[in-house]
């Protein structure tokens, strides 16, 4: 059985740091070597040798398991967001190594130093390191993007809020070309993780020769002008042109990623053959190079396509035209999957995942209807919907039996939660549910759904989009289980940018979503599942409160202010053990509030082309892993 080989994250971490490594080794190379296609611009004097395109001293990727040889293409198609061509693009300053671990090493930085009260941290940058246009990197940038970006109102309203500490905003200092230093007002010790935050470069470094044509700073109106018109904003509003284009320079989804935009990212933007599709080319300043100097990535191009719903992926899949796929496969479907994989040239790979639980409901305890509220806010309800959700039979039918029924909290093995919390209220117990309903209040009507103190029928809306495959399937059954208890519930399913609109805006009952942000990189520093301080929340009220320093919202009770300050602690902290304590505190809290209802976790199914090389042979590795070192998977000959 798969779940038997399934790690723990202790062992994950062990087999990770001895396998995988990425870990910073010495590299002296005085002759690197190039994909043929870049060694042709070379020739041709259209590119400068490779040994002038890397930093004096390029990150050294320790791979899976062998040297890769360059070429290919990789084909995704996503549904809505483009997660695995944003992730395969994810260049932090910080990385974690071991993966998935809360130790983090320098990635894009060369060096961090942080002082012993937590409050100095200086920035080393790669000497020589340069945007994929090639121009330098340097703390030109930095300056740009402090001054110019992060403390012009007109661009950024809100100073970032994971920027700031008790005392206040940090100070800028810059040291020399490669150097510069941040001090904060009070201790900030969780800072190094944060910096291994999703995109958290663009914070500090975003390249500023080519953003200065679009600031008003820089860029005459009258240059602005027609740009600004072009976009469709309003005369004055060049700060909306210049978001814009910053947006452009991050590839997030393909919508916004804009051709040529500098990056430092494996690949960058090179067509957009139509609305639905982007073409990514090889970044020839890439930084990173494997042991033998063979500069990164292997594979030449990465081509995207947005379709609008799963079944078209499934469709692309067992056609052959997808050959790198984590996000938008079922298990489900993965007979349909094995029975075309020879013909049409990929293999089906079974991983473990980096989230708790792929399905958890959780229901909005700051929703404006009164009764819906006091309901919901009684424990025993939360309890009761937990207790009659048959997660063995949802194991079975939909995850195949490969997966291990369970409640939300994190992935197991970490340091800050304690396994057994995947256990609490956890077991299909229909007759301890009722029993908890009934000691509410909550009789049944004529037609056996029990009835609101207002005397309407307890019906409970549930707002979703297709965040996974497993959303519609598992809901349809949970409601069964709801009903047979005699709670109505409802499935709608609609738009994501809707979606957030309306959670944000309060007006949601109950969602659904995964559990992602369960492995020890992240939890620590964006825990937003069991502290509702971001969202997607389970009390957008609470968290306006939090958010607002208490102007707007709603004051919510202790125990969930319990949780802003043990968030605090994790984050002001520099001993380890405190943070983990804090950190255990949050979980516990959730074992036993239950603001959170999991099903339970299971495999993952990744698509990979049937030649690729440097896929994880190691069920117990996530499939994330295949996206965040999509710059060492091949294509064998």
């Amino acid at each position: 059985m798969l779940r038997k080989l399934v790690l723990s994250v202790v062992g994950l971490s062990l087999v990770l740091g001895l396998i995988l490594g990425s870990v910073p080794i010495s590299f002296s190379q005085k002759k690197y070597s190039e994909a043929p296609m870049l060694a042709e611009l070379v020739k041709a004097g259209k590119l400068p040798p490779v040994e002038q395109r890397l930093p004096k001293r390029p990150k050294v990727m320790k791979v899976w398991k062998e040297i890769g040889q360059y070429g290919g293409t990789i084909q995704i198609a996503h549904i809505g967001w483009s997660c695995g061509l944003w992730q395969a693009n994810r260049e932090p300053l910080m990385e974690c190594y071991p993966y998935f671990t809360d130790r983090v090493q320098p990635n894009i930085l060369e060096k961090l130093e942080s002082s012993k009260d937590g409050k100095i941290f200086t920035f080393y940058l790669r000497e020589g390191m340069k945007w994929s246009d090639g121009t330098p990197v340097t703390t030109d940038d930095v300056k740009f993007t402090w001054e110019d970006v992060i403390n012009n109102k007109d661009i950024t309203p809100y100073f970032p809020t994971w920027l700031t500490v008790k005392g206040g905003r940090p100070t800028l200092e810059i040291l020399d070309k490669y150097t510069f230093r941040l001090k904060f007002p009070s201790p900030y010790g969780l800072f190094p993780l944060r910096l291994h935050g999703y995109n958290l470069h663009a914070t500090f470094l975003l390249p500023s020769h080519y953003l200065k044509k679009f600031h008003i700073k820089y860029a005459s109106a009258k240059d602005l002008e027609p740009l600004i018109k072009k976009e469709g904003y309003q005369p004055d509003e060049w700060y909306k042109l210049f978001n814009r284009r910053l947006e452009g320079t991050i590839v997030w989804n393909i919508q916004q990623s804009d051709i040529g935009a500098p990056t430092l990212t494996p690949w960058v933007v090179k067509e957009k053959p139509s609305p639905t599709i982007v073409i990514l080319e090889r970044n020839p300043y890439y930084w990173k190079v494997d042991e033998k100097g063979n500069q990164l990535p292997y594979i030449d191009k990465i081509r995207m396509e947005q379709v609008t719903d799963a079944k078209m992926i499934t469709a692309k899949i067992i056609a052959g035209e997808e050959n790198l796929d984590r996000i938008n496969t079922s298990l489900t479907e993965i007979a349909l999957y094995k029975q075309h994989e020879k013909e049409k040239g990929y293999r089906v790979v079974l991983m473990d995942s980096e989230v708790d639980t792929w399905i958890q409901y959780f229901p909005n305890l700051t929703h404006k209807d009164p009764v819906w509220r006091k309901i919901i806010n009684d424990i025993r309800f939360r309890q009761a919907l937990s207790l009659a959700i048959n997660r063995e039979e949802i194991n079975k039918t939909i995850f195949l039996g490969l997966g291990i029924p369970g409640q939300a909290s994190l992935r197991k093995g970490s340091r800050y939660s304690k396994d057994e919390y995947d256990k609490v209220y956890a077991e299909y117990n229909p007759e301890k549910a009722n029993k908890l309903l009934d000691e509410m209040g909550l009789k049944r009507g004529p037609d056996g759904i029990r009835i609101r103190p207002d005397g309407k029928k307890l019906t409970i809306p549930i707002e979703y989009f297709e965040v996974n495959r497993y959303v519609g399937p598992v809901t349809e059954m949970v409601i069964q289980y709801w009903r047979e208890i005699g709670i109505e519930a409802t499935m709608k399913l609609i738009e994501g940018s809707l979606w957030y609109q309306r959670q944000e805006a309060n007006e949601t009952v109950m969602s659904v979503w995964h559990a992602c942000h369960a492995t020890d990189d992240v939890f620590p520093s964006n825990p937003f599942w069991f502290v509702p301080y971001g969202s997607p929340s389970w009390a957008p009220l609470w968290q306006k409160w939090y958010t607002t320093g208490g102007k707007e919202g709603e004051e919510p009770p202790k125990e969930v202010k319990d949780l802003f300050k043990w968030y605090e602690i994790m984050q002001e902290t520099t001993d380890p053990t405190m943070r983990i304590r804090a950190g255990q505190q949050i979980t516990r809290s959730q074992a036993e509030k239950l603001y959170r209802i999991g099903v339970g976790s299971s495999p993952s199914v990744a698509i990979v082309g049937a030649n690729m090389g440097n896929v994880p042979d190691d069920p117990s590795v996530p499939s994330l892993w295949l996206t965040w070192n999509a710059e060492q998977l091949f294509f064998k000959r």
